[in-house]
């Protein structure tokens, strides 16, 4: 009996220790999330081919109540685009513990299991025009409060074109919507176009006033005109705790203030030397085009909660019209890579602007926008085998006769004004621009004297929030790859750590094109498309090294110099884990065989 009992016990843990093996195994292989995340202060994810954003907001809190408290039964408001014409099945996605996000800066990354299909709203209606325009009300029951919750849409991706580089994409026109601050409290993802995700930023929508100064004669922004809230029982500026009562213009006349209170508000401008504040100024014809709501002086207006209020100012001119000595570039979103093109967006100061994009080394024009939209919101697409890999883009803004302005043309809405109303032009040590974003990275780590480091730590970091994504190792010689699958969409720099060392070489995707220039020609490399001597060097098809490309890596075997730390320490866990089991099961059998030989 005693025997036979033991004989179970050897049978069970050795089955136990296969399985062991076999989990750690798959474990250590991994599986791939559905999306990549590439997280930090902003939450930053690709939601992938046949995917859109929407922007997602509880409409059932208490005026100022930041509880993350979720109700039985919660109304949530589903705004954004559907830019599919079969439509969009709604989903409903956590991101993890709230708890997690306040730690790491970041939601977990969803797997398939994570994302509900809300079958009583599907599908939405979609199309590229005004059908696709996503704005319903949703209830839901019994959402964790400790979770982060995203709604996403899915269909059917529509056949895109490219634009010619000579014109680059048409101007988009954005929605006059308020500013959006950052808080953990509340999710709303900005609707993006496919393909291949886009940077989306946790927001929640505050409520203000919020419009644009203009010279009513020549219809220019007029900055440096101090606005401030005025509390309509009081007559004085508003009292508040945590937002000023007052915003001053800059170059795109722009101002934004937060309210605080409900109640009934007022605007009032301190003088200045060229412009009355009046309340019928002479206003050129083509106003309408990019001005509305217009305010008055003694005008008032009712703030509530989640009603953004607007307000346009002209002022009257007291001598010649204010004309702007040049167009500036307000705020520049990252370059997106998205494959065969890039994307470019941002704003400037002047409505309809004409954008182009220069290299800044060159002052080659490589691709326009013929107008932005009437807020300045800008977006420029070129094909990623014309955009230079050793020089930045950088976008300069031309002023337009706002009488020949064609404002009727049907245009898809890609970026909102909400994620560029900050109003500060860019303050850089240089001029505001795009690093190209490659698809590959190949070629040799080098310090700030030109000098080869061998087997230098490379850090890929994204731009926006420093934050590593991937780590890779320089062979003896100094030479790296990072393939395509590694690698962001969005702009990031590499971070050059040599063995040893206590600092680090920051480097931009353009400086390591011109200190690998030599080897980049020699090999015919392009890095923004992924491809050597024209030819992809990951086959589209299997997902592995073209043999043309093989043969020619000069490091022999570049893909196992590509270890990550994290994949390290989980095989020595795995190993660790595994010999334990392997040493519990000798002397276990050990015992059994002195037991047996003492029995006898």
């Amino acid at each position: 009996m005693i025997l036979q009992a033991l004989k179970k016990i050897l049978i069970s843990c050795f089955l136990i220790i296969i399985s062991t093996f076999f989990l750690l195994t798959l474990n250590a292989q991994g599986v791939p999330p559905i999306m990549e995340q590439l997280s930090g202060a902003e939450v930053l994810m690709d939601p992938g081919v046949g995917t859109v954003c929407f922007n997602a907001k509880r409409t059932d809190l208490v005026a100022g109540q930041l509880s993350s408290k979720a109700d039985t039964i919660e109304t949530v408001e589903i705004t954004g685009h559907c830019p599919f014409s079969s439509g969009c099945d709604l989903l409903r996605v956590h991101g993890g513990g709230a708890l997690n996000y306040v730690l790491t800066g970041a939601p977990e990354t969803p797997t398939e299991g994570d994302f509900h299909l809300l079958e009583e709203y599907s599908p939405l209606p979609g199309g590229p025009g005004p059908e696709g325009d996503v704005n319903i009300s949703i209830t839901e029951e019994g959402l964790d409060s400790h979770k982060l919750y995203f709604y996403y849409g899915r269909g059917t991706p529509n056949p895109t074109s490219i634009p010619t580089e000579e014109s680059g994409a048409d101007g988009i026109t954005g929605f006059a919507n308020s500013q959006q601050l950052g808080t953990i409290n509340q999710f709303s993802f900005e609707a993006t176009p496919p393909p291949g995700g886009t940077q989306q930023s946790c927001t929640f929508i505050a409520w203000d006033p919020y419009g644009r100064v203009f010279d009513s004669a020549s219809l220019e922004p007029i900055p440096n005109v101090k606005v401030t809230l005025i509390d309509d029982s009081t007559k004085k500026p508003a009292i508040m705790k945590f937002e000023k009562n007052n915003d001053t213009t800059m170059a795109d006349g722009l101002f934004n203030i937060l309210v605080e209170n409900e109640g009934i508000y007022s605007l009032n401008l301190d003088p200045i030397s060229t412009h009355q504040f009046i309340k019928n100024p002479s206003l050129n014809q083509n106003y309408s085009k990019i001005f509305y709501d217009l305010y008055y002086p003694g005008g008032t207006f009712v703030e509530k909660q989640g009603i953004p209020t607007h307000h346009d100012i002209a002022l009257q001119p007291i001598g010649s019209p204010y004309i702007a000595p040049k167009v500036e570039i307000m705020k520049i979103e990252e370059a997106m890579n998205m494959k065969e093109t890039s994307l470019f967006k941002g704003r400037v100061s002047h409505p309809f602007a004409k954008v182009c994009l220069v290299g800044e080394v060159t002052n080659k024009e490589y691709g326009c926008t013929p107008n932005s939209d009437k807020f300045g919101i800008y977006q420029i697409v070129l094909r990623n085998s014309e955009i230079p890999s050793d020089e930045r883009l950088i976008p300069v803004g031309h002023k337009v006769d706002y009488g020949t302005v064609n404002i009727t043309q049907k245009i898809q809405q890609t970026i909102k004004i909400d994620s560029l109303t900050d109003s500060k032009t860019i303050e850089e040590k240089k001029s505001p621009g795009y690093e190209p974003v490659f698809s590959h990275v190949e070629g040799y780590s080098y310090n700030d004297k030109g000098i080869v480091i061998p087997k230098a730590k490379i850090d890929v970091i994204l731009k926006s929030n420093n934050k590593i994504v991937y780590t890779s190792y320089a062979d003896d010689s100094g030479f790296f790859t990072i393939y395509s699958k590694n690698l962001p969409i969005f702009e990031y720099y590499l971070q050059i750590v040599p063995p040893g060392a206590t600092s680090a070489i920051h480097m931009t995707t353009t400086e390591f094109a011109k200190s690998n220039k030599t080897y980049i020609a020699s090999e015919k490399l392009n890095l923004l498309t992924a491809k050597k001597n024209n030819q992809s060097i990951i086959n589209p098809v299997t997902g592995s090294l073209n043999n043309s490309v093989k043969d020619n890596n000069p490091s022999g075997n570049v893909d196992s110099k590509q270890i990550m730390p994290i994949a390290k320490n989980n095989f020595n866990l795995n190993f660790l884990l595994i010999l334990i089991f392997i040493v519990m099961l000798l002397f276990i059998t050990l015992g059994v065989v002195f037991y047996i030989k003492k029995s006898r």
